[in-house]
């Protein structure tokens, strides 16, 4: 889920007090760069852009 994030804790405290939602967390953030880029910073810092899926796109598990 998306939203604005000045409500994300009111949003993730919500999905939280649901017991499909007890491990909820806010995971990232979205910031001004290259439009349709995602990226990931990893558990040392360095910084990786996410590929597009190709061929047959399934939902990526993580």
């Amino acid at each position: 889920m998306i939203c604005d994030q000045e409500r994300a804790e009111e949003t993730l405290a919500c999905m939280r007090s649901l017991p499909e939602g007890e491990e909820a967390a806010i995971i990232g953030t979205v910031t001004d760069g290259p439009s349709g880029r995602v990226s990931l910073t990893t558990g040392i810092g360095g910084t990786r852009l996410i590929e597009p899926l190709t061929g047959h796109p399934l939902p990526r598990i993580c």
